[in-house]
């Protein structure tokens, strides 16, 4: 704020490759740029500072191949809380924000070292294969063919996604109508 294209220009041309160094460490030196008087310079300085654990999230996030509009997104919605999501919970994510899908968050697990058993992301996985089935105008799945398609995108035993069909039942994630009728 308070800085337009031309005034970052003159900035970057005073201070060269230490002009982030100077916003950080020494913001009064903003003053030596003609156009800045020492009260804007203290606000630039003030204004840089809020925004630095916003710059941090988006770097960290950059590390795992997220786009800066997605960073954004993650950011705004859980703010110092995104490094343990997104290391710990990243199917979350597609959970809580909206447009996020299964497959770009299972590659961000698999870029923090999710493995491909976890019982997150063979749950997440399976309520991904039943939003597609929405999609296609299915209401529900029948279990045997959610168990093949769901086998079909995560590539585990069928074992797995019956028991994580099972915790997805006990959390209220999905429904289950007898005989074989699983609904999101």
């Amino acid at each position: 704020k308070g800085i337009g294209p031309k005034m970052a220009v003159r900035i970057f041309t005073a201070f060269g490759a230490n002009t982030l160094d100077i916003l950080e460490k020494e913001p009064e030196r903003l003053a030596e740029v003609r156009g800045i008087s020492d009260n804007m310079a203290r606000n630039i300085a003030i204004e840089y500072a809020s925004k630095k654990s916003m710059r941090d999230a988006m770097i960290f996030l950059q590390n795992y191949n997220i786009s800066n509009n997605l960073a954004a997104k993650i950011y705004e919605k859980y703010d110092e809380k995104i490094y343990s999501v997104v290391r710990e919970h990243p199917y979350k994510i597609a959970e809580d924000i909206f447009g996020v899908g299964f497959k770009t968050v299972d590659g961000i697990a698999r870029e923090v070292g999710i493995k491909e058993n976890d019982s997150e992301r063979i749950m997440s996985g399976i309520q991904y294969t039943l939003t597609l089935a929405l999609e296609e105008g299915h209401i529900y799945l029948p279990k045997d063919l959610l168990i093949e398609k769901a086998k079909e995108i995560l590539e585990v035993s069928e074992d797995l996604i019956e028991e994580n069909i099972g915790n997805l039942h006990i959390s209220n994630k999905i429904t289950i109508k007898k005989p074989d009728k699983v609904f999101l």
